[in-house]
């Protein structure tokens, strides 16, 4: 009994040992893992894929109030380096809102906008439903990304081992854009959209207000802070 079970243990090691391989021959040995903090610094939800397929939702994240593990969700909340999404978790540690610029498929798990309270998903929007402008329409996104625009690939030695990004010289709102097209204070989020619109989402009671102008909030909102992110 007892070296059947070893046989059987062996057999487990090399299996695991052999899948490791070849994810490190695919390069999917590094897996995108993500660190966002509320706004008060309270508390963090953690998220882990379980492949680097961007849209992925093949994970789970882990939502803490200081280290204590209070929930988890079945599933990750992708971070693009090309600003295209970004992550919320409330003052409360309760609702978590995570914005992507693409929907990969129908199902709402992959809408725009998704909510979720408590570990459950909550409610989701599209962009029409979330910007006020039709997916249709050039630069309708939820989030305004001028990301190719105003990188300086040469001077950034893009795709090289000592990539550092370096931005091009621009006006003033742009280069607040593409550090903050996303904003949170006193729980409540302000999102610019492609079409240079603001959406305001309130993470207390779930309101949201949308096709706000920009050069109207933009004095009021330019020294709210960005969601704190840590990739790795």
């Amino acid at each position: 009994m007892k070296r059947a079970y070893y046989i059987k243990y062996i057999v487990l090691m090399l299996l695991i040992l052999g899948i490791s391989i070849a994810a490190a021959q695919d390069g999917l040995n590094s897996i995108p893992v993500s660190e966002t903090y509320s706004e008060n610094g309270s508390f963090k939800i953690k998220s882990i894929a379980f492949n680097n397929t961007p849209g992925n939702l093949d994970g789970v994240s882990y939502v803490y109030d200081g280290d204590q593990l209070m929930y988890q969700i079945p599933r990750s909340f992708d971070m693009l380096l090309d600003n295209s999404t970004r992550v919320v978790l409330s003052n409360d540690g309760r609702i978590v809102v995570y914005y992507q610029n693409k929907k990969y498929r129908p199902e709402k798990e992959y809408d725009n906008v998704v909510v979720y309270k408590e570990g459950l998903l909550f409610g989701s929007f599209t962009t029409d439903q979330y910007a006020d402008c039709s997916s249709k329409e050039n630069n309708c996104t939820i989030l305004y990304n001028n990301y190719d625009a105003v990188i300086d690939y040469k001077r950034s030695d893009y795709g090289k081992a000592d990539y550092e990004k370096v931005l091009r010289s621009m006006d003033e709102d742009e280069e607040w854009l593409h550090h903050k097209m996303l904003v949170v204070k006193d729980n409540i989020i302000y999102t610019v959209s492609g079409q240079k619109k603001i959406s305001v989402f309130h993470t207390d009671d779930l309101v949201l207000e949308k096709n706000v102008d920009f050069e109207k909030l933009y004095p009021f909102i330019k020294d709210f802070p960005s969601p704190k992110t840590y990739d790795s």
